[in-house]
């Protein structure tokens, strides 16, 4: 789990990129999977960015949810896996305009719109001790990370067993409100229980999140099935 921030780096570069393209025609908009909407024209970043994508995740979670739960099901941060991220674009979950993101954002996206759906009113169960992703066997069906991955899902284990509560509730906080800063500046607090003493780690706010829901996801569901 050495270089944990250059490690993300080089996954970020290599992830596909996902382009969403529609028409300008606003869809009907189904309550329980709602489009992502924009409220001015422009490039969005940071938490903005984070919270549109979120809801364009939760809208393809709600409408297409078996392939999404496939394409996840598949090696996280594989070409593989991005492949199939990157079909499951479907126009009604986006207003109007475009969306442009890697695969990784994506990725997270979903799993933190599966855990707000599965635990969103139930803290999961997790196993009494946190899982090493770069081990077999792991936790439920889903296939083993690439190795960049699990390394990162490592530290995203014990962090969520180090404490729980603050992780799921940064999981299913809105992107940028007062909670999720509250959530994440607790959580600040174990991270160094789950490093090497000479290990030095540098997260954003979206990377950080969405690896913590796969985590939380990949276990807590393990976990409701056994």
């Amino acid at each position: 789990m050495r270089k944990i921030a250059a490690l993300l780096v080089a996954l970020a570069a290599a992830s596909p990129s996902l382009a969403q393209s529609v028409t300008s025609d606003a869809p009907s908009i189904i309550p329980r999977a709602r489009s992502a909407t924009f409220d001015h024209a422009g490039t969005f970043k940071g938490d903005v960015a984070r919270a549109t994508i979120d809801e364009f995740a939760a809208c393809i979670l709600g409408r297409r949810r078996k392939p999404s739960l496939q394409a996840l099901a598949l090696p996280s941060g594989s070409m593989e896996q991005g492949k199939a991220l990157g079909s499951l674009g479907a126009k009604e979950c986006i207003a109007s305009g475009e969306l442009q993101f890697s695969a990784y954002t994506f990725r997270g996206s979903l799993y933190t719109a599966l855990v707000r759906t599965q635990f969103g009113r139930k803290p999961a169960s997790l196993g009494p001790e946190p899982v090493d992703f770069t081990k077999q066997p792991l936790p439920g069906d889903g296939s083993p990370p690439v190795p960049d991955v699990a390394a990162l899902l490592k530290f995203a284990s014990c962090v969520i067993h180090k404490d729980p509560e603050n992780a799921r509730n940064a999981i299913i906080a809105t992107a940028g409100s007062a909670s999720e800063d509250a959530a994440l500046a607790e959580l600040s607090k174990v991270y160094g229980q789950c490093l090497f003493a000479d290990q030095t780690l540098k997260f954003s706010k979206g990377s950080l999140k969405g690896l913590l829901a796969e985590a939380y996801y990949r276990e807590g569901s393990a976990s409701a099935q056994s």
